[in-house]
């Protein structure tokens, strides 16, 4: 603009001064426009960019929570804070696309806020479930549309690092969901059984619902379907587990 004369508030250039300083002196002298004009700026392309970690460790320190932020700290619009260094591009995604993930990761405003919880403490969430005297999970199900707007009706999520154990902790039964339990072995498991003198599957299956109150409970490392628990640990068939050494008749036919 200057030296097509657009710039009336400033004396014309003389003829001996090139209208393209970079060619004319190339090789007596010439750096770049920055030191040419005395601003020190620096062409995007020919910058020497701070590597990505580290440019984003500068620039998270500033604070800055949304990108309208950092488009007014970038034109800058907020003297309270340092200025952008050189090396760090104004257009970051533009530079770094290979590293780029989002603005917020650049700014590091993606954690930043906090949003206080409509839900109670976990103790106390905990102590109000417990105070249902419910018996399973599928009761708390059940209950799930019906709790108070601060207790959570799926806890397991909302209090994962906060406390939660499982759902036995929760509903006060310390039971634990098959999943989560250690089985005793499969050798100790059968010896325990047999020891009970139970004649057939029909009188396991009131053992284990507890029917049988002169055997006393089933112990809760001893499955009552054994069968799934043992299937490869060498399950043999109830005869077996039960100790009574009658095998399944084999049909002839």
């Amino acid at each position: 603009m200057y030296c097509k004369g657009h710039l009336s508030k400033l004396p014309q250039k003389p003829n001996d001064i090139p209208t393209t300083p970079g060619r004319a002196y190339a090789t007596e002298g010439w750096i770049n426009m920055g030191d040419w004009l005395g601003t020190g700026n620096i062409a995007s392309s020919k910058r020497s960019t701070r590597p990505f970690a580290e440019a984003k460790d500068f620039v998270r320190k500033l604070n800055l929570t949304k990108f309208a932020e950092w488009i007014s700290y970038c034109a800058g619009e907020m003297p309270d804070k340092e200025p952008l260094p050189l090396d760090i591009p104004k257009a970051p995604q533009n530079v770094y696309l290979k590293e780029w993930v989002s603005t917020a990761d650049w700014l590091g405003s993606s954690g930043r806020r906090v949003i206080k919880s409509r839900f109670k403490g976990f103790e106390d969430a905990r102590l109000f479930a417990r105070s249902l005297n419910l018996n399973s999970y599928s009761d708390w199900q059940k209950l799930k549309h019906t709790l108070p707007r601060d207790i959570p009706s799926t806890p397991d999520q909302i209090y994962k690092l906060k406390g939660w154990v499982g759902w036995g902790d929760w509903l006060g039964t310390n039971k634990l969901a098959n999943r989560d339990r250690v089985w005793r072995s499969f050798q100790d498991a059968r010896a325990f059984v047999r020891e009970l003198s139970l004649k057939n599957s029909d009188e396991w299956v009131n053992y284990c619902k507890g029917l049988i109150i002169s055997k006393g409970q089933l112990p809760s490392d001893i499955p009552s379907n054994p069968h799934r628990t043992y299937s490869r640990a060498g399950w043999a068939g109830m005869a077996d587990w039960l100790g009574t050494g009658r095998a399944p008749r084999r049909s002839t036919s």
